[in-house]
């Protein structure tokens, strides 16, 4: 008995480790995108920005957890949530999209206005004291940083 509830604790905390793996990526992803040069990204960026805040994230779980029923066992995919049988695998992994994908959007957002709190007048001091752009990304993500904590952890 205790068995399986330690098992399913921890195929749910796999489950949100990995969606906020990918949440956090595509976020990140999303909100460099909006400030691209190039009109494409941009508009990509931030299509999916408002799509992904726009669509509940439930839906998301709902329907690819029931479009990944209906196509079965995928073998390929690594078998890593534990006490999920090996059928519902693929329903695992597809959930783990799904709320990577819903979140995004939102975090998308919280990246933004942290970036635009700071502003881009601490960029260009960092480039005008003549530091390398991996310097100029250290000085700012430190003031970047704790913008974006707060909101992610509330």
């Amino acid at each position: 008995m205790y068995a399986e509830i330690g098992l399913w604790i921890s195929g749910s905390l796999l489950l949100w480790v990995l969606s906020a793996g990918l949440a956090m990526s595509a976020a990140l992803l999303i909100a460099v995108g909006t400030h691209s040069r190039h009109r494409v990204f941009r508009l990509a960026a931030t299509a999916a920005m408002h799509v992904t805040r726009g669509v509940p994230t439930s839906l998301l779980v709902i329907v690819i957890g029931l479009a990944c029923m209906r196509v079965g066992d995928v073998p390929a995919l690594p078998v890593v949530f534990p006490g999920t049988s090996p059928q519902f695998q693929f329903v695992a992994w597809g959930i783990v999209a799904a709320l990577g994908v819903g979140s995004a959007g939102h975090i998308a957002v919280i990246y933004l206005t942290a970036w635009q709190s700071v502003g881009s007048k601490r960029l260009e001091q960092a480039r005008v004291m003549g530091l390398s752009p991996s310097q100029q990304i250290r000085v700012v993500g430190r003031e970047v940083l704790p913008l974006v904590l707060g909101p992610l952890g509330a």
